[in-house]
């Protein structure tokens, strides 16, 4: 059987242009958003795979990055959840489930913290899929309050700055895959993740003073959602997982060996791996 075909379009929000990718497999929605700042890049072999399980799968670029319009501001972790559930309503779909990772799992725990009871935005959801989620504690957060946002890379004609943003998604890619070699010509997948994080650097506000404002440990309890916590043992985030876990009141958690198959930008063939984490979970609520 042929895989799903991708399609790829905008939804208009009161703050701009939300961008996503979607195939659809003729069933329940599935909305996801992981690794935020490489974006879409990093979930185009995972769709169809959800699609050929029978999901109606989604991946939005929140605002500021992939494909999205740029926010040019700092917004609060509240910000994008409104953004996101604005997304959701112009799609015209009623999510069975939310997937999401890295920063925007706090996007996902502040969605999901206020689906309970008749003013649910979001009243067909049943579950929710965290990948890799930080945990900032009180004292950490003010001390980045404190630091407030790092100041933007300066430019300069010999193109310095160009290096240091090239760094950072070296850097980034090589902790999330360590065993990932270079390649004289990378292939077009990484290129394309590569340049989704460096023009996330360039245009957009750090997320620092969100993260500083974002009171998960008050979060987590009001999720009544079913919960799919995934960590995987290459990640940054592997530190936190246990505390997710034990704050969540329907953890499952779900420790993935080695390199995250989404995290892997050369084997898009992994993405039936990770799709069939998501719907082992979903499809059992």
């Amino acid at each position: 059987m042929a895989s799903a075909r991708i399609g790829k379009r905008y939804v208009e929000t009161s703050r701009g242009l939300v961008h996503l990718q979607e195939a659809n497999g003729g069933g329940k929605a599935l909305v996801l958003t992981t690794l935020t700042s490489f974006s879409a890049p990093l979930l185009d072999h995972v769709l169809p795979a959800l699609a050929d399980r029978g999901w109606h799968a989604i991946a939005l670029d929140l605002m500021g990055y992939g494909r999205s319009d740029k926010r040019g501001t700092h917004w609060l972790v509240e910000d994008f959840a409104d953004n996101v559930l604005e997304a959701i309503q112009a799609c015209n779909i009623e999510p069975f489930g939310l997937a999401f990772g890295h920063f925007s799992s706090w996007v996902g725990i502040e969605i999901a913290s206020r689906c309970h009871g008749a003013e649910s935005p979001l009243p067909s959801l049943r579950g929710l899929a965290l990948d890799g989620t930080p945990r900032f504690t009180p004292e950490l957060r003010a001390e980045r309050l404190a630091e407030g946002a790092p100041a933007p890379q300066p430019w300069n004609e010999q193109g310095d700055h160009a290096l240091a943003y090239w760094q950072k998604v070296w850097r980034i890619i090589h902790q999330l895959e360590p065993s990932k070699p270079l390649d004289a010509v990378p292939s077009a997948r990484f290129r394309n993740a590569a340049m989704a994080l460096m023009e996330a650097s360039v245009y957009e506000p750090n997320t620092a003073l969100a993260a500083a404002h974002f009171e998960i440990e008050k979060k987590l309890p009001l999720v009544a959602l079913p919960t799919l916590v995934m960590c995987s043992d290459t990640d940054w985030n592997l530190k936190h997982h246990d505390a997710i876990v034990a704050a969540l009141p329907d953890a499952r958690p779900l420790r993935l060996a080695g390199t995250n198959p989404i995290h892997a930008v050369d084997s898009p063939e992994r993405g039936a791996e990770y799709a069939a984490y998501l719907h082992t979970f979903f499809s059992a609520l």
